[in-house]
């Protein structure tokens, strides 16, 4: 269960053994190259040889992103990531089309299956890359000091793992759907940092993950920009100083309606209709355009 208004969201915690977990697949994976795991045995029985052949990549799941996912995927290619992930939550493939040589697409339909997609990731390149961000499709990394994802991760290359923090953005009072650039059009959003983080992990560290918002990591820890250790889903000290994640949660009204009645790839519960009377009024405190002048730079 998440919550997008800055409340405390509670996991129900699984014990993690000491020894590496594979996660058990329930579905075969049609375009991958590499074996699947299918047993609790050792990773290092089932992945290749190490070729890193890339530094930074993206690993997410898709459900109902359509409209939406070619500007995700654009901003993040030029914010130097090298690689990105899909797993299409949907039942008929609907992403296929964007596979590139940039852009992996992987049927994976089901329910709840954030948490399957992404150890089904780690255990599969975990070997071919050094970094991954496990983020959404209405998540977009915004960096403050450094002009690329490469230049970032440099800083903080003694860490096998980064937090970055929620910033939450509301509707900017839109009522209806406008076929242009959701880092355009909304541009409004808390005037406080989220607890919430999402992660940047060194995939040759992470041992499982069991929320989506950090790794339980085989050695390490997961650090916020200002090396402050982070041991959960939340960080009360976070900034958006370096580096931050513009959530675009709601987007507008119409599309919220949309959003709650119809379920999410990372939850089998849906959003009570009776948020809609709240919407309009958070997350728009202040100005930020950080993300579309970025993103406008390199349309």
């Amino acid at each position: 269960m998440s919550s997008w208004g800055g409340g405390r969201v509670h996991f129900r915690e699984k014990k993690i053994p000491n020894k590496t977990i594979v996660p058990e697949i329930s579905q075969p994976v049609q375009e991958s190259p590499q074996i699947v795991p299918e047993t609790n045995e050792p990773l290092s029985k089932y992945v290749l040889p190490k070729t890193t052949v890339s530094n930074v990549v993206i690993c997410c799941i898709a459900l109902n992103e359509e409209p939406y996912i070619d500007e995700w995927i654009k901003y993040h290619l030029a914010l130097g990531f090298n690689h990105i992930y899909i797993y299409d939550n949907s039942n008929n493939y609907i992403l296929k089309d964007k596979q590139t040589d940039k852009v992996t697409v992987i049927h994976f339909p089901g329910i709840t299956k954030q948490i399957e997609a992404y150890n089904l990731c780690i255990a599969q390149y975990k070997n071919k890359h050094k970094w991954c961000a496990f983020i959404d499709c209405d998540e977009f990394i915004v960096l403050k000091k450094h002009s690329n994802i490469n230049e970032f991760l440099k800083d903080y290359n003694s860490h096998d793992s980064i937090g970055l923090n929620w910033k939450m953005f509301g509707t900017s009072n839109e009522k209806i759907y406008r076929d242009e650039p959701v880092t355009s059009r909304f541009k409004y959003c808390n005037k406080n940092i989220d607890i919430h983080i999402k992660s940047i992990s060194k995939l040759s560290s992470i041992n499982i993950y069991v929320s989506p918002h950090y790794p339980v990591l085989l050695k390490g820890n997961n650090y916020d920009t200002h090396s402050n250790i982070i041991t959960g889903p939340f960080n009360d000290k976070g900034s958006d100083e370096i580096a931050c994640i513009h959530h675009y949660y709601t987007k507008s009204e119409e599309e919220f309606l949309k959003k709650i009645n119809r379920g999410r790839a990372d939850i089998t519960e849906k959003k009570s209709v009776e948020e809609l009377t709240e919407i309009h009024f958070k997350n728009n405190d202040v100005y930020n355009s950080d993300a579309w002048d970025f993103y406008s730079k390199h349309l």
